[in-house]
């Protein structure tokens, strides 16, 4: 899962600098999803009495933020970034739609203490969500995947089994025919 996951930190990130975004937007966009998974994996919350899995150690050895921002603040440093682009005066919609949406997928940060006020993060909320234009509900948030016919007959063992069976048999018809006429041009008296 984290070699996944690196590996489409790196795929956001090369996808907006081909899209043109400015090195501050990926900055900013990557961290968010840094900061999203990490808080995802690292607070998952284990039965009694069990460790954490292998995954979860090795993330916890060297999340994201860590490997691509040398920063394991990323529950306080997200919602200053957050107030940081909130604060300019033409902000990057990308940008905003980002934080907005990964608030939105569940990320609490330093808000997930409860003896941290959540006013803030309510103002934080609202002001995003006044420059943010919601999500379109045409689209359809379940993607489904067209099926390509993965199992096709030039796959299939019965296939090649009777295709070289029809083979066979059209091979020993035409062998049996074109024996029995040279037989009965070299021998005309035998009866067919």
């Amino acid at each position: 899962l984290y070699d996944t996951c690196c590996k489409h930190v790196e795929g956001v990130r090369e996808a907006l600098e081909r899209a043109g975004y400015d090195e501050a937007s990926i900055g900013h966009i990557s961290y968010a999803q840094c900061a999203l998974l990490d808080e995802v994996v690292m607070s998952r919350t284990l039965s009694a009495g069990a460790e954490a899995d292998a995954g979860q150690a090795a993330w916890r050895k060297a999340p994201l933020q860590a490997r691509y921002f040398g920063s394991l603040h990323a529950g306080e440093a997200l919602w200053d970034r957050i107030t940081e682009v909130l604060r300019q005066p033409a902000p990057n919609i990308a940008v905003l739609t980002c934080y907005h949406r990964v608030i939105a997928l569940g990320f609490r940060g330093l808000y997930s203490i409860s003896s941290v006020s959540q006013s803030q993060r309510e103002e934080v909320i609202k002001a995003l969500s006044e420059q943010v234009p919601p999500l379109n509900a045409d689209i359809s948030l379940v993607v489904r995947r067209t099926r390509k016919h993965r199992y096709s007959i030039l796959r299939s063992v019965w296939f090649w089994a009777a295709t070289a069976a029809v083979i066979a048999a059209v091979a020993w018809w035409g062998g049996h025919l074109w024996l029995q006429g040279l037989l009965s041009a070299q021998l005309p008296e035998l009866p067919h």
